[in-house]
């Protein structure tokens, strides 16, 4: 019984953590006192929990985003040899905007501000919100 106590408080915990559920939606959805989750998310420090959640999952988002891109770019320049002046400037303008929404410890992410889109204008990618 001890074990299905935990396995339960953990499951309880991620929906509140990795789901963004709320105290109360996750006593009702869970069948458990208010006041027990509400104590057991101070005690283990919920809200933190999910902080560092959210920032490790937007740093991987963002990981995708930039190896997509230099990948995309490697593609570009093994087909083509170079990039002109403004696709060079558009693509170096993007991936330091990715270095400075990773740097920032993801203060002004993408999804913060809107979402991020990535268009293809030929042979070079383009970011914007």
């Amino acid at each position: 019984m001890p074990t299905n106590k935990l396995r339960d408080w953990r499951e309880i915990s991620a929906a509140y953590i990795e789901r963004g559920m709320d105290e109360r939606a996750v006593a009702d959805a869970f069948g458990v006192a208010y006041c027990a989750v509400r104590s057991r998310s101070v005690r283990e420090d919920w809200p933190g929990k999910r902080t560092a959640f959210l920032d490790q999952t937007r740093t991987a988002a963002m990981n995708r985003v930039a190896d997509k891109l230099l990948g995309r770019i490697e593609q570009t320049l093994d087909e083509s040899g170079s990039l002109d002046v403004k696709d060079l400037k558009a693509v170096t303008g993007a991936l330091k905007e990715l270095r400075e929404w990773q740097s920032e410890g993801q203060k002004d992410t993408p999804t913060a501000a809107g979402p991020l889109t990535v268009r293809f204008m030929g042979e070079t990618e383009e970011l914007s919100r």
